[in-house]
């Protein structure tokens, strides 16, 4: 699945409309994944890596959020 990491990108990771981050759009991801001929699967992969995005920047914001990797077990 490393190949949508760069359409990912071209996607955009996220949205932010002002009143802070969220993840993109259902109906972009569906836009995009029919130009770029993807499939369901994909697009579907490709709104989850957005919301998980967006999971990581909120938990950077809590002073007191748990890390989901702290680097500790290697």
């Amino acid at each position: 699945m490393a190949y949508l990491l760069p359409l990912w990108r071209r996607l955009g990771r996220i949205e932010n409309n002002g009143f802070g981050v969220r993840p993109v759009p259902h109906t972009e991801v569906e836009a995009f994944q029919r130009m770029e001929g993807l499939t369901t699967q994909e697009g579907r992969a490709l709104r989850l890596m957005s919301e998980a995005y967006v999971d990581g920047i909120r938990l950077g914001g809590d002073v007191f959020a748990i890390p989901p990797w702290d680097g500790a077990d290697g």
